[in-house]
């Protein structure tokens, strides 16, 4: 059962019953559907400060998350009761931040971070900073962390082979209300391209990402993949590539 959010101190925070279609097959939750939830939180959590999306959608204008990193230290599993926390850490550099913390029984199972764009819908360009603090108060609603650092760059690893693990067409099961793919939607394909002895079997740690480029209906995209074995984790970096430029890229960490 999904319940409203809630004014918790300063932050926002909403009690969530996992359900049955946010767990794979051994009942945990999915990454893409952890970043679902988060990305709902945010969406709500702008709107309750004044800047969501029922104010600057009429200007033409919507926010954009351009990198997001989230750690688990345990996972939520079916018919876990979970509260989700998240707030507005104010504005670094071009991004604006928001983090996210979610426990089960009181218990920090998963933290996340986030940085976000606004967006002019008519020319796709990024509104400058300066434009942005008129738009949205970059005063931080909480100073706290859940993760320190700013959610970084993915690359490519140097010194790994790169293989094409599949194309993928963009269809209406992707597409969000922006007419566009949901940026969720990438990570379901990334972990789409990992084997199924480790996706769903093995406990993801870490999800680093970066979204780049607009995929629409109809794109093929050409999903990409490097792998790095290492005696302390399994990585995988997934790349999505439309017309020879990268729309996302994120690394997985086993």
């Amino acid at each position: 059962m999904v319940n409203d959010l809630y004014l918790d101190g300063k932050k926002f925070s909403r009690d969530l019953d996992i359900p049955c279609y946010m767990v794979d097959k051994s009942y945990v939750l999915k990454p893409n559907s952890f970043m679902d939830i988060c990305q709902e939180m945010a969406l709500e959590g702008a709107d309750k400060l004044g800047f969501g999306y029922n104010k600057i959608f009429p200007m033409n204008l919507a926010w954009v998350v351009s990198r997001m990193h989230f750690h688990f230290d345990k996972h939520p599993r079916w018919r876990d009761e979970a509260k989700i926390t998240t707030w507005h850490k104010g504005i670094n550099g071009l991004f604006y931040v928001r983090d996210y913390e979610m426990r089960v029984g009181g218990e920090l199972y998963a933290t996340a971070t986030s940085s976000w764009v606004i967006i002019n819908l008519e020319t796709r360009a990024m509104e400058r900073p300066e434009t942005m603090c008129v738009i949205a108060d970059p005063t931080p609603q909480d100073e706290s962390h859940a993760i320190e650092a700013l959610a970084p760059k993915v690359r490519m690893p140097r010194g790994v082979e790169v293989k094409k693990v599949r194309d993928h067409l963009a269809a209406y099961s992707d597409l969000d209300i922006n007419g566009h793919v949901n940026n969720t939607r990438y990570l379901a394909w990334a972990m789409d391209c990992i084997e199924p002895e480790v996706a769903g079997v093995k406990p993801v740690k870490d999800v680093y990402i970066n979204f780049s480029k607009e995929v629409h209906e109809g794109d093929t995209v050409q999903l990409m993949m490097a792998v790095e074995n290492k005696e302390d984790s399994l990585a995988y970096t997934i790349e999505g590539i439309v017309d020879d430029h990268s729309a996302f890229i994120v690394k997985i960490v086993f």
